[in-house]
């Protein structure tokens, strides 16, 4: 949307950090996903957080924002909080939502211990049908609840290995349109060798329900990297699901891919970076119904140790549709940052590389002390 005009202020006042933020826009047309022509009013914008250090390192705080335009009203009010210990981390974050007459809870409590020998997490989430933030921010699911656990052990200096992590951990979880809950058990084996080279595996198997359907889904990742002290870092990895609901085909099957990183530093100040995708959909009679690629090629150069150039490229040959972007940055002062940022879309669907958009921005953030 366009905007016709807007403000941000953020500031630290002792314990307190305190930001505030405000913007207005015109209205505007657009075409949904379903080919409709709809309009977007005018609308405010608006956000106000605080939060505060107690303790050593553990933090209070709350937010409040939301929409509104001639018809609507969509607000959110949130209190949160992180307590934190040398090997332990507590954090919750409880809200509600209001669109207008209609109200919703959402929450989630986070207990994460990370010893030595040992770790722990747990985690809760629960958020109720009503729960609704779609004006101003993003939500995954409405109506949903998760309950999760995970254990690990940790192992140091035995022979090659360097540091060796496994663990094992449970998920159950419901939305509200399934009819019960969902299962998993999923395991981790990290090893990094002596050599600085390291390997990862994570197989899982899940029971879960999609488009009314209660299905299995064997799956597994498995990550190899290099030295990454190295001149050249050579980072693949591969990932595959047996069997899951496929939203852009509206058919179950499988699907898998593999990502093969290269990151080459010719001078100390000078690195490229090449990361091609492959991904692979089958069909539900396991034949392949598409293979497509996505290469993304990036460049840093420090031209001084103030002053850098990045640049970014995100050739898509499933979309068709072409990223990219260049970035300037410049540090002229400490904490004090000048950015100059281009980035453009290119539309190949019909073989021309039309242009989509184009933009240039300027960007100035500067600290003051007092």
């Amino acid at each position: 949307m366009p905007i016709i005009y807007g403000g941000k202020f953020t500031g630290t006042f002792g314990r307190w950090d305190i930001g505030v933020l405000n913007a207005m826009t015109g209205e505007r047309e657009y075409i949904d996903y379903y080919g409709d022509t709809l309009t977007e009013g005018k609308s405010n914008y608006y956000c106000v957080r605080a939060k505060r250090g107690i303790f050593y390192n553990s933090t209070v705080g709350m937010i409040y924002a939301g929409k509104r335009d001639k018809y609507n009203k969509n607000e959110i009010y949130g209190i949160d909080g992180s307590f934190r210990s040398s090997d332990a981390h507590l954090s919750y974050l409880f809200s509600l939502s209001y669109k207008n007459d209609t109200t919703g809870f959402g929450s989630e409590v986070k207990y994460d211990y990370s010893g030595r020998k040992f770790i722990f997490i747990s985690d809760i989430k629960k958020e109720t049908e009503d729960f609704n933030i779609d004006g101003f921010g993003y939500a995954p699911y409405k109506d949903y609840e998760e309950y999760s656990i995970y254990g690990g052990l940790r192992t140091y200096n035995k022979g090659i290995i360097r540091y060796m992590h496994t663990g094992l951990g449970i998920d159950v979880n419901r939305e509200g349109a399934d009819p019960g809950y969902g299962y998993g058990i999923n395991s981790t084996v990290d090893i990094n060798f002596t050599s600085n080279y390291g390997i990862s595996f994570s197989p899982a198997v899940n029971y879960d329900y999609e488009m009314g359907n209660f299905y299995r889904n064997n799956n597994f990742s498995l990550m190899f990297w290099t030295d990454t002290r190295k001149a050249i870092l050579f980072n693949p990895s591969i990932w595959y699901n047996s069997y899951e609901y496929n939203y852009r085909r509206e058919h179950f099957g499988a699907n898998g891919g593999g990502r093969f990183y290269i990151r080459i530093r010719p001078l100390s100040r000078w690195s490229i970076h090449i990361s091609p995708t492959v991904s692979i959909e089958w069909k539900e009679d396991r034949s392949i119904e598409n293979i497509s690629y996505i290469i993304s090629p990036s460049m840093d150069y420090f031209i001084t140790k103030d002053l850098s150039l990045r640049f970014y490229a995100e050739p898509n040959t499933d979309t068709h549709i072409h990223y990219f972007s260049g970035l300037l940055s410049w540090n002229f002062r400490p904490k004090s940052w000048f950015y100059l940022a281009y980035n453009e879309v290119r539309d190949n669907t019909e073989g021309n590389w039309g242009l989509r958009n184009r933009i240039l921005v300027a960007k100035v953030r500067y600290l003051f002390f007092w």
